[in-house]
């Protein structure tokens, strides 16, 4: 099916827009999102030990000094919800993908995010329930550690739960430019017999890692936010989007989103965590399966289209055509574009769609523009979407050349059948009937933009019969003209 250009709203951009996330704002202009090359499970209960029925989940991963992965990760058996088999547990690989489980049990509870520390030790957050009797969570508590093995509990609260009631999930640190940290966290509602809330993302500011400051408002929806910084400086959350998948969201301030973005790591996945390989890579760990497992994904960072033009834009003019050209870099996204043009900026016509490759770099495209008027200011630009947005090129200008017809051959009186066309060719197609009308009928240029069929060099009194003639066979519209 041929695909034509049409300004449509952003729905095209495969941008999940989910009910309820913050609006974006003038400092929310960072367009960038990630695409994932899936490497599969690395990490199941089986492969660490664990009863079939028994599955891995929720992980946070660190790079260890000697330049080893530690994986953490949480395990739960309905059987045992207490048991030794439940908790947070380690394993650790030299190229992140192959585990190695470490003797001992982490932590006594799931669902944590450990933190390597400025001073070598590690920190590990963890959601502290309300207490008996009481639904949701208190807050984010924490336990120190000096080798990120064995764990003491340290006292109070790092910050409050911000709904209480709610439980609150622990949680995803960044470090900013000011040397503060931030740590994002999700509140959400869980009721016997009704479905979960919305899972809405607070965030909390902290000097020290130890002392956080809650900062007002939700920044988005999502599960689990992993903060990153893009090379912009602004601030990417990676999060679980409940029954899609992964999606992401930016922010030039760290507190106001734009829409979260879904990304081709699809299903029923959540819980991201990212590592930085030896190679320069970003890999990034999540759960998945049933029983969870854990799988890994390559990370790429995209962007919205990047277009530009070659000089001269516009070639091959003539005065009814013309051929028009542009650079588009899909960055790193499969890329749709197409030309819009017109005697104003309105535009207002435009050109069937085509695709650049996510993986092409920047690309010459051209199209050729047919049916223009003569002697006319043409406007165009270039339009590209991809999975994270939509670039629109600037404007570009030409003009068409005037139209010089050539005297014809013919003289003396003739009969116009039907002003067929702007094409000749496509003209000459109903030659076949006005041959019925005489053998002499050919299609001549009635000026630049028009052909018709016609009967030409006849005498006038031999026209008038052609004529006749021709308005009994239908040509209603025949017209008797002096050449």
């Amino acid at each position: 099916m041929t695909r034509t250009w049409a300004r449509l709203p952003l729905l095209l951009l495969v941008a999940l827009v989910l009910p309820g996330s913050a609006a974006p704002s003038p400092q929310s202009q960072a367009d960038v999102s990630f695409a994932f090359q899936d490497l599969g499970p690395v990490l199941t209960g089986p492969g660490v030990g664990l009863p079939p029925d028994q599955g891995v989940s929720q992980p946070t991963a660190t790079v260890l000094p000697d330049g080893r992965i530690r994986l953490y990760y949480s395990t739960q058996s309905a059987d045992q919800p207490l048991g030794p088999l439940n908790g947070t547990f380690s394993a650790t690989s030299g190229d992140g993908l192959h585990f190695a489980p470490e003797p001992g049990q982490r932590w006594f509870s799931q669902d944590e995010h450990i933190e390597r520390l400025p001073d070598g030790r590690w920190r590990l957050y963890y959601t502290q329930g309300a207490g008996p009797g009481a639904r949701g969570s208190a807050g984010i508590a924490s336990a120190i550690s000096d080798d990120g093995l064995s764990f003491t509990p340290e006292d109070g609260l790092r910050f409050a739960n911000p709904v209480p009631g709610r439980h609150l999930s622990c949680c995803g640190i960044l470090k900013l430019a000011d040397g503060r940290y931030r740590m994002y966290s999700t509140a959400q509602q869980f009721m016997p017999g009704s479905p979960p809330g919305p899972p809405d993302v607070y965030s909390a500011v902290s000097s020290n890692l130890v002392d956080w400051a809650l900062e007002a408002g939700v920044r988005l929806r999502g599960r689990s936010p992993a903060p990153l910084v893009n090379p912009d400086g602004s601030t990417m959350l990676v999060v679980g989007i409940p029954g899609m998948g992964i999606g992401t969201a930016s922010s030039a301030d760290g507190l106001n989103f734009a829409s979260v973005k879904a990304t081709n790591l699809a299903g029923d996945v959540a819980d991201p965590a990212f590592v930085t390989l030896p190679d320069g890579r970003l890999l990034m760990y999540y759960d998945t399966g049933d029983p969870p497992t854990i799988g890994a994904a390559i990370a790429a960072r995209v962007s919205a289209p990047a277009v530009s033009y070659p000089s001269p834009a516009a070639t091959a003019i003539t005065a009814t055509s013309a051929r028009v050209s542009a650079v588009v870099d899909p960055s790193g996204a499969m890329t749709t574009y197409g030309f819009e043009y017109g005697t104003s900026t309105a535009y207002g016509d435009g050109t069937t769609l085509s695709d650049v490759p996510s993986t092409s770099g920047p690309q010459t495209v051209s199209a050729t523009l047919l049916g223009l008027s003569p002697a006319t200011i043409y406007h165009f630009r270039v339009d590209a979407y991809n999975s994270v947005g939509t670039t629109d090129g600037a404007d570009q200008t030409f003009k068409t050349s005037a139209c010089r017809l050539t005297s014809g051959g013919d003289h003396g009186w003739e009969v116009a059948l039907a002003h067929a066309s702007t094409q000749a060719t496509a003209a000459r197609l109903l030659l076949r009937a006005p041959k019925v009308v005489h053998a002499k009928a050919l299609v001549e240029r009635d000026s630049c933009t028009d052909y018709e069929a016609a009967i030409a060099d006849l005498t006038r009194k031999g026209s008038a019969g052609v004529l006749r003639r021709a308005k009994r066979l239908a040509f209603h519209s025949a017209t008797l003209e002096r050449t």
